[in-house]
């Protein structure tokens, strides 16, 4: 043990000068203005206000110990001196000094067993330096816990209560009856469980004055409730919590030397520790979190620990703020390995911070491998659709790898096929369909089937794309041929492509894309047998005769294909085909003529639905103004078509053209309202919008909307019938475009029905006056027959009587 002694003391003196004050004396001469200017600060917390009495009320000799991470002050501070004046209130802080080493903290006996001989409260004997301390006997560590009174569970929850005092910056009061005897064994039990960081930081006074509340732990006989205190007798305390207990179980490095003391090297354990946390990059291995990766770190050296052990630790490491490099990432490579070994996965947790470690750049071989590993595990647990997901995430020299080592495990070529085929673009140049394929068969051959369907249907997309809006079509058909040869493995012969893609083709084959200007590569996709190149071949040959000007062989190929294409061309197909063909023979300047053109027009919009026939027989029966008739044989005719997926559009087309019959004939002059409600009611939720919707493309019905109110309700049936008067009433409620001509009607047809109403009252009273009158006559006439009878009886009776 070293006794090279560096002292200083601290009182109220009389300087050369002549004046008094608070100053620095019996300095060392390896005192530098430094080390003075911070033992002035201490010193001057010590400086009572009042005389600071013990609990004998004697002037307090106190002692301090304060560690700075410099320096180690061991001081007695002594009070009730006299002062310059004779006043008792001066107090003479003598004070020794030792570098806060590792040599010294690792030995606190160096400082802990300077016994109380060594210090003085004469300022004058203070000068004399000593040479040599007088020493008390030195500490072991089960000696200083029997002098302490401490056992296992009292000690770790001692050194738990330092901790929480470094975080809660408030002194820890170390209630005894034993005072400041039990001080130096105590710091002893202390500094031996604590790392060297903490050790060089830690304080203790034997008493409480002024501002000294700034250090680690003050011996008291009795602890005020409101301040942190732990009962060095019964361990009672009011720090810790059972949650903060297991906060610092969890660091693990504390209780591990608790247990182990007896049986381990406790300085070589700490600095095994310092080691580690300073390659860990805390320079001054003092942060907890740190030390408890240490601690891990060392723990795991044994390879004891469990699965469960690794995945907790894993935990740490990964979120544990320490400076990245090859050590930190071996070790965590070494638990994820114990992980790896198992094939398990990690919970969503751990996992989100491993994969962001992961994606860091790292120097480490062995965290690469062991991370290849897990995201290999990780893919392939994850099944087929969403381990793909996963493989998507990952880019470059990490995808490569994992791609190669994801073939040879067993599931991985579902999964590489189920990467690939989300890899197909949608709308690509030839030549990156080729590129991808070649990617395909770098990582798994072709052993792909998804990744080869989806590439063929997104090349056949984009075939049937350029084809609708690419200028060389017969480049474009060769490419495909080209890359269909490429996917196909079971056959590469040039005409059985030839034939796929033009059966692909028909596939996707829509009227509403058909561009005349290009009907000659259109003849040169027709397959015989395939069914929608034998439903198209009529209008692609008809329109190849008009280009020749054949108008025979034209109208009729047109005329067939239209007929036979109410079973599957749309409406807007079919408005479509009419508008090119109306341009072609624009462009070749043709006309099949107006009747053969009328009846061209039927075949698209009907095709095989006998109208002209249907269209005579309503004309006649409006002619006639048989309107119950009419209605009954009308929806006869369109219920034949009801359920026809484009009933509704055929609907509007029939009465188009049924209307349109109407108006050429001149039978809307005169006809009752009621045929267009019949007709609208059919077509409409509510009739009276087949008006809006009809009036600006017929004159005769914009005629009939002109006509007199009165003549248009004298001329209707259903406009009295309650169904239609409702009608009329959620129309008005509406924004229609005859809600005024609609509520004149109305109008019209209550004063029509008011009348009505008065004329069958007249009505029923002249039949009432008649019917009284009649029986007026039947009543007199009866009377006269009565009269008469009785005339014939008296008569009777007289002749009766001239016979006597």
């Amino acid at each position: 043990m070293s006794d090279k002694i560096i002292q200083c003391c601290y009182s109220n003196l009389v300087s050369e000068s002549g004046a008094s004050g608070w100053q620095t004396a019996a300095a060392s001469p390896e005192m530098t203005l430094h080390m003075l200017d911070v033992y002035r600060k201490q010193q001057d917390a010590n400086v009572a206000s009042q005389l600071p009495l013990d609990e004998k009320g004697e002037p307090l000799n106190m002692y301090e110990l304060v560690a700075d991470g410099e320096f180690i002050y061991v001081t007695r501070v002594t009070y009730g001196l006299e002062d310059v004046r004779g006043r008792k209130n001066n107090m003479l802080s003598h004070t020794y000094l030792f570098p806060a080493s590792k040599e010294v903290l690792e030995n606190p006996n160096e400082f802990l067993t300077v016994a109380d001989e060594n210090f003085t409260g004469d300022i004058e004997k203070a000068k004399q330096i000593r040479t040599s301390f007088v020493r008390k006997a030195p500490y072991t560590l089960s000696s200083a816990m029997e002098e302490c009174g401490l056992d296992e569970r009292k000690y770790q929850n001692l050194v738990y209560c330092i901790q929480e005092q470094k975080e809660q910056k408030r002194p820890v009061f170390i209630r005894t009856a034993r005072g400041e005897a039990v001080l130096r064994p105590l710091m002893f039990c202390l500094l031996s469980a604590l790392p060297f960081a903490q050790r060089s930081e830690i304080s203790c006074a034997s008493a409480q004055v002024n501002m000294n509340s700034n250090r680690t732990l003050i011996v008291t006989s009795s602890a005020d409730p409101m301040n942190l205190f732990f009962d060095l007798e019964t361990g009672e305390n009011n720090i810790l919590t059972e949650r903060s207990i297991k906060k610092y179980e969890r660091l693990g490095y504390l209780s591990y030397f608790i247990r182990n003391r007896d049986r381990m090297d406790g300085n070589a354990y700490f600095e095994k520790l310092e080691e580690i946390a300073i390659k860990l990059g805390d320079q001054k291995a003092a942060k907890a979190r740190v030390l408890k990766i240490a601690y891990q770190m060392i723990s795991s050296a044994s390879g004891a620990e469990t699965t469960e052990e690794a995945r907790a630790k894993l935990y740490e490491a990964l979120i544990a703020a320490v400076q990245p490099g090859v050590f930190m990432d071996d070790y965590i490579a070494s638990l994820l390995g114990k992980i790896n070994a198992e094939e398990k996965l990690l919970d969503e947790v751990v996992e989100t911070e491993l994969l962001k470690k992961l994606k860091e750049e790292t120097k480490s071989e062995k965290l690469q491998h062991e991370g290849d590993i897990y995201l290999v595990n990780r893919i392939l647990q994850a099944g087929v659709v969403k381990g793909s997901v996963l493989l998507r995430d990952m880019k470059g020299e990490t995808f490569d790898r994992i791609a190669k080592a994801l073939y040879k495990r067993d599931g991985g070529e579902a999964i590489l096929d189920e990467y690939f085929a989300d890899c197909v673009p949608q709308d690509a140049k030839w030549e990156e369909y080729l590129t991808l394929l070649d990617d395909v068969s770098e990582y798994c051959g072709d052993h792909v089937p998804k990744t080869i369907g989806k590439m063929e249907k997104s090349c056949k997309d984009r075939f049937v794309y350029e084809l609708i809006v690419g200028t060389d079509l017969d480049q474009t058909f060769q490419q495909y041929v080209d890359i269909l040869r490429y996917l196909d493995t079971f056959s590469q012969k040039q005409e059985d492509c030839q034939k796929k893609a033009k059966e692909q083709f028909w596939e996707q084959w829509k009227y509403t894309g058909y561009n005349s200007k290009r009907n000659a590569f259109y003849e040169k996709m027709l397959l015989d047998g395939n069914k929608k190149s034998d439903e198209a071949k009529g209008l692609i040959e008809g329109i190849a005769f008009m280009e020749k000007k054949n108008l025979r062989e034209a109208y009729y190929s047109v005329f067939r294909f239209f007929g036979r294409g109410e079973k599957y061309l749309s409406d807007q197909e079919k408005l479509h085909l009419s508008q090119e063909m109306k341009s072609c023979k624009e462009k070749y300047q043709i006309s099949f003529g107006a009747k053969l053109d009328e009846q061209l027009e039927l075949a698209i919009w009907l095709g095989n639905i006998d109208f002209l026939r249907e269209v005579e027989q309503y004309l006649s029966l409006i002619q006639d103004e048989n309107y119950a008739e009419f209605q009954r044989a009308y929806r006869k005719n369109t219920e034949a078509w009801k359920n026809h997926p484009k009933a509704g559009k055929i609907r509007v087309i029939y009465n188009k053209n049924l209307l349109r019959q109407l108006e050429q004939k001149e039978l809307m002059d005169g006809m009752s309202v009621d045929v267009l409600l019949m007709i609208g009611a059919k077509q409409y939720r509510n009739p009276f919008e087949f008006l809006d919707a009809y009036e600006p493309l017929f004159d005769g019905i914009r005629n009939l909307l002109e006509e007199e109110p009165e003549k248009v309700v004298q001329n209707s049936d259903l406009l009295f019938h309650e169904a239609y008067a409702d009608y009329a009433e959620d129309y008005l409620k509406g924004e229609g475009t005859n809600q005024e001509v609609v509520k004149e009607w109305m109008t019209e047809v209550k004063k029509q029905t008011k009348q009505r109403r008065k004329d069958e009252k007249a009505e029923l009273k002249a039949e009432r006056k008649a019917e009284k009158k009649e029986e007026k006559e039947i009543e007199k006439q009866n009377k006269a027959e009565e009269l008469s009878a009785g005339a014939k009886a008296l008569k009777k009776l007289g002749g009766l009587f001239g016979r006597k």
